[in-house]
């Protein structure tokens, strides 16, 4: 649906890349700030993660040859979800990263679940 939404943009916009990072666990939710200036918050370790996984996404944008990049080709749409909410989705690839590749903040992590749209 984004990649299908992108695509109906006016050039230059339908060459848009969107990423996302999805992860699961306890968070706290709340707005910061005063009443002239304030924001919303979302703090814990499943929001610190999700926003790496954003984050390591970057990686697939990378058109060196020279790097080797896991994730393969980042078209219109990718997805980069905790591995451990990886159910049997359609589209949904399961990835091991070769221990070059660290998620920032998270170097435990070696498997992460890959949509591209």
């Amino acid at each position: 649906v984004i990649a299908a939404t992108i695509d109906a943009f006016p050039s230059p916009f339908n060459e848009l890349r969107v990423s996302f990072g999805l992860a699961t666990g306890e968070v706290v939710v709340g707005m910061l700030g005063s009443e002239s200036r304030s924001e919303l918050a979302v703090i814990g370790q499943p929001a610190n993660f999700a926003a790496r996984l954003q984050e390591f996404s970057k990686l697939a944008l990378s058109t060196s040859a020279a790097v080797d990049n896991p994730l393969g080709e980042f078209r219109r749409v990718m997805a980069l979800i905790d591995s451990r909410l990886a159910m049997e989705t359609p589209g949904l690839e399961i990835l091991d990263l070769p221990e070059s590749f660290r998620i920032r903040d998270f170097p435990a992590e070696q498997r992460v679940g890959v949509i591209r749209g």
